[in-house]
């Protein structure tokens, strides 16, 4: 049989592009890491005969502790059993750790026999793949063998099959952020005589930075809090988890609000060392209809008085997290039965329709006006439509969130 030219080499390079392309379609729907090592190991593992087909065989490896154990094999794959074990410190296993891959001939003074013969190769190929190289993909290859070939073909399965094992990864990480979250965030209204309450918060991605919170102060006493850290997708929701974590802990140690924020600030400040800012709003409301407030450069929320006037929340300070010292203030109002309080993030009075235009306050205050005699989620409802109708089809570009709150009668006195 005539010796492979250089055209040959070609042509079976674009063959084993082709064929890992065809396999990303499959391998991005698998959920398990040993099904996307075994189907990138059975898609390049060639049918031809000898010597145009050079990887006749492969063998994928898991590590376990301080060996590689076989797991599955395709192809010429040699006698080799399933269960054979490579140890991790076998110089090719750890050149292939240190630079992703590794072409093995019997000349090399690192082959072994002792280990090769069991696995029955003379000439083979090994990539490194996973986060933490927990998985190793042995080709058998046919000699002769194009080097320059075979090294950057290497180095595309390993990138392309990485990326898919990282972004997999990445997706369990963001789901389990995700699952975090929602458990941070309250999934029923809060038994606080006197008031009734409704919220819906839309994040962009997977997971927001948006959050909002109800904390029992006392038993006459409700906190309430809306943050929205700047940005969106997974760091915003670290950061808002950050800023819920820290207000529950400050009214666990009985802080008072001011002082609350103070620290608040500075640990995020110290935590993100100054470069990412939370716009927060927290209120203590009592069972008589008092509010204790402060804004931390959010969005200003507001009263809907039973008469239709408005009142907006501004008096506070700047976001949480600057990178240096701020002070606070705290203001007072009042709730009466039939007011209405509507707390939102910025998604939702940013966002803008196809000619660039906001929503706005306004828009946001006129839909409240106009059903605020409607049962809460029907006005919840009516918002979040009347922003969806505004943007006519645009993705929706920040979390959006809304909570409100309205008083109903003198309630209860508490025990």
């Amino acid at each position: 049989m005539s010796r492979p030219v250089e055209s040959d080499y070609r042509l079976w390079s674009q063959s084993l592009y082709r064929r890992l392309y065809q396999a990303l379609t499959t391998i991005a729907k698998l959920e398990d890491t040993e099904a996307i090592v075994r189907y990138v190991m059975n898609a390049l593992v060639e049918d031809a005969a000898p010597p145009y087909a050079i990887i006749t065989g492969a063998r994928a490896y898991r590590r376990v502790n301080t060996v590689y154990r076989l797991f599955a094999k395709a192809g010429q794959a040699g006698p080799v059993p399933i269960g054979f074990e490579v140890p991790a410190d076998y110089p090719p296993v750890q050149k292939t750790i240190r630079q992703g891959w590794v072409l093995m001939r019997a000349t090399d003074p690192d082959f072994d026999p002792r280990i090769e013969d069991v696995v029955g190769v003379q000439t083979y190929a090994a990539i490194a793949l996973g986060p933490h190289k927990e998985f190793l993909v042995s080709f058998t290859l046919h000699e002769p063998v194009p080097d320059e070939e075979i090294i950057y073909a290497l180095a595309a399965i390993r990138q392309v099959a990485d990326m898919v094992l990282r972004h997999r990864e990445l997706n369990a990480f963001i789901e389990q952020a995700r699952e975090i979250q929602q458990s941070l965030l309250p999934q029923e209204a809060p038994d606080f005589s006197g008031y009734e309450f409704a919220f819906l918060s839309r994040p962009a991605e997977s997971v927001g930075g948006d959050v909002y919170d109800f904390i029992p102060v006392s038993r006459a006493i409700l906190g309430v809090l809306i943050a929205d850290a700047i940005g969106h997708g997974l760091p915003a929701a670290l950061q808002a988890r950050d800023v819920v974590v820290g207000v529950r802990m400050g009214v666990e140690e009985d802080l008072k609000i001011v002082r609350m924020m103070e620290k608040l600030s500075a640990v995020l400040r110290h935590v993100s060392m100054g470069s990412r800012f939370t716009p927060v709003f927290y209120a203590e409301i009592e069972w008589n209809g008092n509010v204790i407030y402060v804004n931390a450069g959010h969005v200003p929320p507001f009263i809907l008085r039973a008469d239709a006037s408005v009142q907006f929340l501004t008096v506070g300070g700047p976001v949480l997290g600057l990178p240096m010292e701020v002070a606070y203030q705290r203001s007072f109002e009042r709730l009466r039965p039939g007011d209405l309080l509507v707390l939102y993030t910025d998604g939702i009075t940013e966002t803008t329709n196809v000619t660039g235009e906001e929503f706005g306050v306004q828009r946001l205050v006129e839909v409240v006006r106009r059903h605020r005699t409607d049962p809460l989620p029907t006005i919840l409802t009516q918002v979040f439509a009347a922003v969806d109708e505004f943007r006519d089809g645009l993705p929706q570009e920040d979390d959006q969130t809304v909570v409100l709150i309205r008083k109903v009668d003198r309630g209860a006195v508490p025990d």
